[in-house]
């Protein structure tokens, strides 16, 4: 495995292991800055705020990755990590969670930028081995953040926000110091109409039989969502779970769908087949 695969592999294992740690806590920390009683609208809005930021914000480091190159563009969703965690961190009032969340939707690009590296230093038969690896690595960070932020928040409860400071901190310097740009950056100014976050969904009326895949991934995504933003409150109401076993309990999820990735969609395709049944 070359050195950039190991830099962008390690990158990703750590922007998960960032994200998995906050999980099993964020409901604590909301209840000891806003003093309330009932955080799920919290916890909600700050979700909402993250996509829709992101939603936003997302063709413009994609556009950007192509003008400046991958590299500058991670190292910016890298740095953009680290604040947010700080912010987390330290943060006295709900206004400073929501500048948080909404810088890390901003810089929001680690996952899409670490693909398109691997696009572009990869062979056409070497990428689908990769992008499972990729997929892979993922779903190890977010094994192991759960149940490491369950277990500092414990302890202290601002605890796994500074280490995923820190964890994103360690990214940023290893990508700096370790990691090459894959491709000569473009020479052509960037398309402002590239940068409107509707226009992919232009497309979506011309190419109908896409309809039913995309409806269900639509599904799929929101109820993961709904998932990772109750979940932390389901456990501590129904079964008075502290930040460890909240942790260890999405510690499970992350193993179960790890294997699933890994090991179901190879049978599944010889049994079922790539193409959709004929309508």
């Amino acid at each position: 495995m070359t050195r950039p695969l190991i830099v962008i592999f390690s990158a990703i294992v750590l922007d998960a292991v960032g994200i998995g740690l906050i999980f099993p806590i964020l409901p604590t920390l909301l209840e000891d800055v806003t003093h309330a009683g009932n955080v799920a609208p919290y916890i909600g809005v700050m979700t909402a705020l993250y996509a829709a930021v992101q939603f936003v914000f997302a063709p413009v480091l994609g556009s950007l990755s192509d003008r400046i190159g991958r590299r500058p563009v991670l190292l910016i969703s890298l740095l953009g990590a680290a604040i947010n965690y700080l912010f987390l961190a330290f943060a006295g009032s709900l206004w400073m969670l929501l500048i948080g969340r909404a810088i890390a939707g901003l810089t929001s690009a680690n996952l899409s930028v670490a693909t398109a590296y691997i696009t572009d230093i990869s062979g056409e038969d070497q990428r689908a081995r990769r992008f499972g690896l990729l997929n892979a690595m993922f779903g190890i960070g977010f094994i192991v953040g759960p149940v490491l932020g369950g277990t500092l928040g414990d302890y202290w409860l601002r605890l796994p926000f500074i280490a995923a400071a820190v964890l994103n901190g360690c990214n940023l310097m290893i990508a700096l110091f370790m990691l090459p740009e894959p491709r000569t950056p473009s020479r052509q100014p960037i398309n402002l109409a590239a940068l409107n976050p509707l226009k992919p969904l232009g497309w979506l009326f011309e190419v109908r039989s896409l309809w039913p895949i995309i409806g269900i991934f639509f599904l799929l995504s929101a109820t993961g969502e709904a998932y990772g933003t109750c979940w932390a409150l389901w456990g501590g109401d129904v079964f008075h779970w502290n930040g460890l076993w909240i942790g260890l309990s999405l510690g499970a999820f992350g193993v179960c769908q790890t294997l699933a990735q890994a090991f179901l969609p190879g049978p599944a395709v010889k049994l079922l087949g790539e193409n959709a049944p004929p309508s």
